[in-house]
């Protein structure tokens, strides 16, 4: 994937303006420096299409959602807020990249808070 240059430039895109592309270039060079990132969403529609465009773009993405009981311990991670807001206790993963799609929803702040030296 090729980012425009507005991409390139800015943080806060409006609908259509390619959020998803511009993060999944940002987590593929996460991916190729083998830095620990997380991707949160809190819909599952946002969900399924990072997933489906990291993939797209060759990012080897592991998930937390809850039809998946098991918990990734590093790499690039794609997770339901709710569902990784449930298994805090559980979670043996400490991304140091985290990016929240839909962030003024608010429904992420006590994962955020969980992982307090993340970028």
């Amino acid at each position: 994937m090729k980012l425009r240059p507005y991409q390139t430039k800015l943080m806060q895109l409006p609908t259509g303006g390619g959020k998803t592309v511009v993060f999944s270039s940002i987590l593929k060079k996460a991916e190729a420096k083998q830095t620990d990132a997380l991707l949160l969403t809190d819909r599952t529609e946002l969900f399924k299409q990072a997933k489906r465009t990291l993939e797209f773009g060759g990012v080897s993405v592991s998930t937390i959602e809850p039809s998946v009981k098991t918990m990734p311990t590093e790499g690039i991670v794609v997770a339901m807020a709710p569902t990784l807001g449930r298994r805090l206790a559980k979670c043996g993963f400490s991304p140091r990249l985290i990016i929240v799609d839909e962030a003024h929803i608010g429904t992420f702040t006590r994962v955020l808070e969980h992982f307090p030296d993340a970028v």
